[in-house]
């Protein structure tokens, strides 16, 4: 009865909520090179991937990130935080022997979220553009780390 009740009051919220799902590309620690976003009022949780080259050696390494954003205003505009997690998000090259040590990480951003409205309205509707700067720490390593991403919303709800 319970599970009933939650059911019936939580199914509606989401329904009613601004919702979006999206595809991204870009230059991104914390949501990869690709990824999908789902977006729900003012959260979304996001998952991403991002190939890289790993010095000296220059072998391939697969990095996988999930994340979880808060925007202060949805689908306007906004200024944004996020925390995530890479599986792979930091190297380091130790100076003596030459070895590269690869570590997990946890990011911390800020940043934008801008929507070209104002070019055209009706092609620009699903396009939105993610600037921002954060923190990444890892066992080995802090530094800082920049995004720059592209987003295309397959399916909005508003």
């Amino acid at each position: 009865m319970k599970k009933l009740l939650f059911l019936l009051i939580f199914i509606p919220s989401i329904l009613s909520a601004q919702t979006s799902f999206s595809v991204r590309a870009g230059d991104s620690g914390l949501k990869g090179l690709l990824g999908v976003d789902l977006q729900v009022n003012n959260f979304s949780v996001s998952a991403g991937w991002m190939p890289a080259s790993v010095p000296p050696y220059m072998y391939h390494v697969d990095c996988y990130s999930f994340s979880g954003t808060y925007y202060f205003f949805p689908f306007v505009t906004s200024p944004y935080i996020s925390a995530g997690y890479t599986t792979k998000g930091a190297y380091y090259i130790t100076p003596f022997e030459n070895n590269t040590e690869i570590s997990p990480s946890v990011i911390i951003m800020g940043g934008i979220r801008t929507y070209p409205h104002f070019v055209a309205p009706r092609v620009t509707d699903r396009l939105s553009f993610d600037i921002g700067a954060g923190v990444n720490f890892s066992e080995n390593l802090t530094c800082v780390c920049m995004e720059f991403v592209i987003n295309f919303a397959l399916f909005k709800i508003r």
